[in-house]
């Protein structure tokens, strides 16, 4: 099957869609700090997504031989990034209008999602199966295929948050304090429970190597 851009972009959105811990992150920034926050907040993952995509499309077997190795390390990473995350969220009272968030607090949001979407290095596997599924694979050593499928998961990403981070900006201001409360509790409580949950992962794994 030839490379196609929009087939690429429909796996990068299929592959960004499903609300996970940066999903939560996107929505409870978004609600909180306004829209540019959790924009750049899903832009974060959405570099990675095409960084992890342009490592299964080019075959780049030394980069993913590098973040297998260190899998374990990343993994814990993750955990703690994720509890870290919740725990803020949970400590979140105050309703931060979009305009008075500082500019170093507009980096962090982008930075933090980059780090916890490279924590998850299994990435590279969905990518490379859904392209295998898909038939988006081109033909063998094409560079220009390759370069196709990078730009269309970006894309697609990318128009997932954008979606995401607008529809949430738009109702925000139909919630009151109370109920921002009560998502930022929820939001964050679920972040530090996935975090322990992917330590005790982390835990378990490490227990079986040294075993």
């Amino acid at each position: 099957m030839n490379v196609s851009f929009f087939h690429a972009m429909i796996a990068g959105l299929a592959l960004a869609a499903p609300v996970g811990p940066v999903g939560l992150v996107c929505i409870r920034r978004t609600l909180s700090r306004g829209m540019l926050s959790g924009l750049l907040s899903g832009m974060g993952a959405a570099f990675v997504d095409a960084l992890y995509a342009s490592v299964a499309a080019f075959g780049v077997t030394i980069i993913s031989s590098t973040l297998a190795k260190y899998s374990n390390v990343l993994m814990l990473a993750g955990g703690v990034l994720l509890c870290a995350l919740g725990v803020h969220a949970i400590r979140s009272h105050k309703v931060i209008v979009a305009s008075d968030a500082p500019t170093h607090t507009i980096y962090g949001d982008f930075a933090s999602t980059f780090v916890l979407t490279m924590t998850n290095p299994a990435t590279i596997i969905g990518f490379a199966a859904l392209f295998s599924a898909l038939g988006l694979t081109g033909e063998e050593g094409s560079r220009h295929g390759a370069i196709i499928l990078v730009a269309g998961v970006f894309a697609g990403s990318s128009l997932w948050w954008l979606i995401l981070s607008t529809t949430m900006h738009h109702i925000r201001h139909l919630l009151s304090e109370k109920t921002m409360h009560w998502i930022n509790l929820v939001s964050g409580s679920a972040l530090v429970v996935i975090g322990v949950a992917v330590m005790i992962a982390w835990t378990l794994r490490f227990s079986r190597i040294w075993a």
